[in-house]
């Protein structure tokens, strides 16, 4: 006794399957499908040990992005490392912060934003791991300090983390104190 399967069944099931699919798929990746992001960059001169590719771009506490690429390059006429990191900003997250009738950090609002004293500065994200972030903070009274990266990327300015501004002053001093000893 054979009992043959109702094509109209499966047919259906497998259509029902298909849909369930795309379904799950628009509903986990609509961040990323329907979000309208701005990629920038920053250019840091210090140690990014810690910051990895998706940590988060933080502004007053929000996420208003991540990171996409890190690299790291050598600047000879400077005798200096770059690292420059690019990132992207979500325009939906931060369009009630903006001014602007577009509501979006295009090049102009950002242009804006800088004259204002937006920097980026790397955070400690966990002490335990170590793991860093990049804070978008506004410090009008720091310098804009910029390093002309080649790319169509709008650069932002970073400005040293508290960490590594601390661990110059400990350098500094461990420098003096062995200079009088000698």
């Amino acid at each position: 006794m054979s009992n043959k399967g109702n094509p109209t069944a499966i047919g259906a099931f497998i259509v029902g399957a298909i849909l369930l699919l795309i379904a799950s798929i628009l509903v986990f990746s609509s961040d990323t499908l329907f979000s309208k992001n701005q990629k920038f960059i920053v250019v840091f001169t210090e140690s990014i040990n810690g910051l990895k590719v998706g940590a988060p771009i933080k502004l007053y506490g929000v996420q208003i992005g991540h990171v996409t690429e890190i690299n790291v390059e050598r600047d000879k006429e400077n005798d200096r490392t770059l690292i420059p990191v690019v990132f992207e900003v979500n325009q939906v997250n931060i369009s009630d912060y903006v001014n602007t009738k577009i509501k979006s950090w295009d090049t102009t609002e950002v242009d804006d934003l800088i004259n204002s004293g937006l920097r980026m500065q790397l955070q400690l994200d966990s002490l335990l791991t170590g793991q860093l972030f990049i804070e978008a903070l506004f410090l009008p009274h720091t310098s804009k300090k910029l390093y002309g990266h080649k790319t169509e990327l709008k650069e932002i300015p970073s400005i040293p983390s508290n960490s590594d501004e601390i661990q110059k002053s400990i350098r500094n001093l461990l420098e003096r104190s062995i200079g009088e000893d000698y």
